[in-house]
């Protein structure tokens, strides 16, 4: 008996900064989207980190962002530490959002 009080009395529970949720970021991704292929097909090919000579096939995802029909993908280099961000369009071009919301 004093065993299984001294027991509760050491217990504690984690405070709210000690508990983390790990959540996959793949399940976030869901829907679909409108991009302009060629902005983001040469996006992806001019990923290139010196040092570690990394690409994209060394990125892991980590979030998206949306803002009205535009996507910002976002990884981070699991060689070299370097976060890029890739948009589904050409934000300088990004005149459907515009037109869509005249719509």
């Amino acid at each position: 008996m004093n065993v299984s009080r001294n027991l509760e009395n050491s217990f504690s529970y984690p405070s709210q900064n000690e508990i983390s949720v790990k959540v996959n970021p793949w399940e976030t991704l869901e829907g679909r989207r409108i991009v302009d292929i060629k902005h983001l097909f040469r996006s992806l090919q001019s990923i290139h980190h010196q040092g570690f000579n990394c690409t994209f096939r060394d990125l892991e995802f980590l979030n998206e962002i949306r803002k009205g029909y535009l996507s910002t993908f976002q990884f981070k280099c699991k060689l070299c530490g370097i976060t890029e961000n890739i948009n589904n369009e050409d934000e300088i071009c990004n005149s459907k959002n515009v037109i869509l919301i005249w719509l």
